[in-house]
């Protein structure tokens, strides 16, 4: 019977996952810090205002201020 050993294949493949998690893990998120809101707006979009001290969102077409409740 042939043994076959699969775990350095796998751990090669599964390196560029596990690096991506733990960069989201440790790294956090910081948006985009402008002193405008940009000129092409998408939902889903998140950037902080500076000159207003603002953290923004595009939402359902809309630029909704985001606040802490």
């Amino acid at each position: 019977m042939t043994y076959v050993d699969w775990q350095p294949t796998l751990q090669r493949l599964l390196e560029p996952l596990i690096a991506r998690v733990r960069k989201l893990e440790n790294g956090g998120f910081q948006p985009p810090v402008l002193n405008a809101d940009p000129a092409v707006l998408t939902d889903g979009m998140i950037w902080y205002r500076q000159d207003l001290g603002q953290l923004r969102v595009r939402a359902a077409g809309v630029t909704k201020i985001a606040t802490l409740t």
